[in-house]
């Protein structure tokens, strides 16, 4: 299965009420370049999640309106400043063996630093899901790596269960230059 892990576009001022946050129209005009183009290089998602801030709404409604997806299900524990439980949390509703065995695809457009975390997670292989049990499991371990995804960047990730792979990452400025060829 895939996740494709995507950041919200560049939102209004932080002194609001963080969760009512607009995207900006710079924001809105790079996610709609950003969804025009990931729309034309990957297979749509089969679910989009998001948390409940409006900015990552915004962006998965862009982003849906691309690839023609109806539903996108937004939630508090995706909210600025959720952990790798939260995540889990979410995920685990959504997974199961055969899913994780099949072509599926989860898009999942929250927050930094939250969003990295999950990503070094999945590419450090922390995380996994025990197939006996069917239950993900992770696994904490001290990680000497940062990794910050830019707004409106997208990173896919290839992930058996057991094992990822890194199979794409872009910001908005390389998709600019790819969008140019």
């Amino acid at each position: 299965m895939d996740f494709y892990l995507i950041r919200h576009g560049i939102a209004e001022d932080s002194s609001l009420n963080d969760l009512e946050r607009k995207l900006t129209l710079e924001g809105q005009k790079k996610v709609k370049k950003v969804a025009s183009i990931c729309s034309k290089i990957f297979s749509k998602p089969d679910t989009i999640l998001t948390s409940e801030a409006l900015r990552s709404v915004e962006t998965a409604e862009i982003f849906a309106k691309k690839w023609k997806v109806k539903k996108i299900d937004s939630y508090s524990k995706l909210n600025p400043g959720a952990s790798i439980y939260d995540y889990l949390f979410i995920l685990g509703a959504y997974l199961n063996k055969d899913i994780i065995n099949s072509n599926y695809k989860i898009a999942i457009i929250t927050h930094e630093p939250d969003l990295s975390r999950f990503a070094l997670s999945l590419l450090s292989n922390q995380i996994r899901y025990d197939f006996r049990l069917e239950e993900l499991i992770y696994k904490e371990s001290i990680l000497n790596f940062n990794l910050k995804l830019k707004k409106s960047s997208l990173m896919v990730i290839k992930w058996d269960g057991e094992e990822s792979e890194l199979i794409f990452y872009s910001t908005p400025s390389i998709f600019a230059k790819i969008n140019k060829l």
